[in-house]
């Protein structure tokens, strides 16, 4: 400016400062555009919430741990069912194949 003056404060340090004290100049102020809300929960966690309640609340991972749980067991179900499957499927081979050698063997002792 003219007189080449500086504020002391940034613009977030007054608005950090008015949220605070007075709402109605952190509005006018635009002060939302220049701060985060989520940013000052630690360290002004009341104003915050007394100003935008429930801003400051942790996000409720329950839900998201009980779906990967129950898709971790489905998971774990299928690739069970797969492994049973070539198993048996296995085993049925090996028994064919033993029984065909067997007929062979039969077939070449007969003549």
């Amino acid at each position: 400016g003219a007189l080449d003056i500086h504020p002391t404060k940034s613009k977030e340090e007054i608005c950090q400062d008015l949220l605070a004290t007075d709402h109605t100049g952190f509005d006018k102020l635009g002060c939302i555009n220049v701060v985060l809300l989520k940013d000052l929960c630690q360290s002004m966690k009341a104003d915050v919430e007394e100003y935008a309640p429930d801003t400051c609340k942790e996000n409720n991972n329950k839900a998201t741990v009980i779906i990967a749980v129950l898709f971790s067991i489905v998971g774990a179900g299928v690739l069970g069912g797969l492994a049973y499957y070539m198993y048996t499927r296995y085993v049925n081979y090996m028994r064919i194949q033993q029984a065909h050698e067997q007929l062979m063997e039969a077939t070449l002792n007969e003549s």
